[in-house]
């Protein structure tokens, strides 16, 4: 059977995340599904202890950009450390506290916030997780506005995750098809606190990436 679905513009693309089989159908019902959480962060975790949710963040980002009155951004990080941890929590319990501008309204005396945003994005971060540029004596940020997706490494190998997830407005974990163990996924769970896993993304990894 064959026939030809209709995606919003600029999602069609996207077929699969990286080396996983997480088409652009999942990806728009992995949003729709969230939608009702009326979400501002959203922090995206993997159950494997070894796993990597970076490409699922920026994808689902991208699908978001299209369909989300405001800003959305992606951050991912492979390593945390301690001050790099203190400022995203911060921003995942923060961000959308600003006042809001839809993307198409806005000017650039409304961008003042997400340029705060956009510097801890595109900051060099040094092997252990924290950024060059960081200032610890530096004033708080403003809460940016707009909906912030960040990835984090499983909380079972890297701890530090947990208050980056706790502080999120909802956490998605992803969990590798015949990959990840019960075991660990339960462990996850149970780690971040079932109280803030709004469900779950299955990945199923292609075997000949």
């Amino acid at each position: 059977m064959s026939g030809t679905r209709s995606y919003p513009p600029g999602t069609e693309a996207k077929d699969t995340v990286g080396a996983g089989l997480v088409g652009a159908d999942d990806l728009l019902q992995l949003w729709f599904a969230l939608a009702p959480r009326g979400w501002s962060s959203l922090v995206i975790a993997p159950a494997h202890p070894d796993g990597s949710v970076a490409e699922l963040a920026r994808s689902l980002a991208d699908v978001g950009k299209h369909l989300s009155y405001y800003p959305v951004s992606a951050v991912t990080l492979d390593v945390l450390g301690p001050r790099s941890v203190r400022a995203l929590a911060e921003l995942a319990r923060h961000v959308g506290q600003g006042k809001a501008t839809p993307v198409r309204a806005q000017s650039p005396s409304s961008s003042s916030s997400s340029n705060e945003l956009q510097r801890l994005l595109t900051a060099d971060f040094r092997e252990d997780g924290e950024p060059e540029d960081f200032d610890e004596e530096a004033p708080s940020m403003a809460p940016p506005a707009g909906q912030l997706i960040i990835a984090i490494p499983s909380v079972i190998s890297e701890p530090l995750g947990i208050a980056i997830a706790r502080a999120a407005d909802a956490v998605v974990l992803a969990v590798e098809v015949n990959r990840t163990r019960i075991a660990d996924t339960n462990r996850t769970i149970e780690t971040i606190g079932r109280e803030h896993i709004a469900g779950t993304c299955l990945i199923r990894r292609d075997p000949t990436a």
